[in-house]
C-alpha cells in the first residue's frame, strides 16, 4: 500500500478513535447532567413544598397571635369587672355585718 495513503488512513483512524471517545464522554457528561437536573427539580419541589408549608405556619401564626391578644384583652377587661364585683361584695359584707 501506498506509505502516504497508509498514513493518512492512520490519521483517519486515529481522528475516528478520538471522535469516538469525545462522543462517550459527551454522552456520559450528558448523562450526568440529566441526573444533575432531575436532582434539582426535586430539591426545588421539596423547597417549594416546604415554602407553602412555612407560609401556612406563619398564616396560623399570624391568626392565633391575634386570637390570643383578643382574648387577653378579654381577660384583663373580666378580671377589671371582677375586681369591682369583689369590691362591692366586700361593701355588701361589711354594711350586712355592721349592727
Amino acid at each position: 500500500m501506498n506509505p502516504l495513503l497508509h498514513n493518512h488512513l492512520r490519521l483517519i483512524n486515529e481522528s475516528l478513535d478520538t471522535l469516538a471517545q469525545a462522543v462517550h464522554e459527551a454522552k456520559e457528561q450528558a448523562l450526568d447532567l440529566d441526573t444533575q437536573r432531575a436532582q434539582l427539580r426535586r430539591d426545588n419541589w421539596r423547597h417549594k413544598k416546604d415554602l407553602a408549608a412555612l407560609k401556612q405556619v406563619q398564616e396560623d401564626y399570624d391568626t392565633l397571635s391575634a386570637t390570643n391578644q383578643r382574648l387577653s384583652a378579654t381577660q384583663d377587661d373580666l378580671l377589671a369587672r371582677l375586681r369591682v364585683v369583689l369590691t362591692a361584695i366586700k361593701g355588701l359584707s361589711s354594711e350586712l355585718r355592721a349592727p
